[in-house]
């Protein structure tokens, strides 16, 4: 696991993953189903059936987010887009609540308190 861990570290692959997860040591939360974690784990990789995720596999010639023009993303979709505004405010009030940064980091990632709680608003959010 040391040594593992120390080439987590040293990498410059998966750095946008490695925000998210800082530690290779993985946490079981064992409320989840497996479906659950499948989302998750797809919103924490930033592969998804969003257009930025569809555009780099070729199967639509634009990522933008319709709405808003910019490229749609995890991170655009969860903090950003106009078009969910009101649920967003919503998430960002719960991930607040269990004492987490809104960032994709404080609704993402496996360290610290209130993940469980931060991971159930993030479900709800996308459902």
């Amino acid at each position: 696991m040391e040594i593992w861990q120390k080439r987590w570290e040293e990498d410059q692959k998966g750095r946008r993953y490695h925000k998210l997860q800082k530690s290779v040591i993985t946490k079981i939360y064992t409320e989840r189903n497996r479906r659950e974690d499948i989302i998750i784990t797809r919103l924490r990789l930033d592969h998804t059936g969003l257009n930025g995720t569809m555009f780099i596999m070729g199967k639509i010639e634009v990522e933008e987010c319709r709405g808003c023009g910019v490229k749609e993303n995890v991170e655009h979709i969860v903090l950003h887009c106009n078009m969910y505004k009101a649920e967003s405010e919503k998430l960002r009030d719960r991930v607040r609540e269990a004492g987490r940064e809104w960032s994709l980091m404080g609704i993402l990632g496996t360290e610290g308190e209130g993940v469980r709680a931060t991971r159930k608003a993030i479900l709800k959010y996308l459902s």
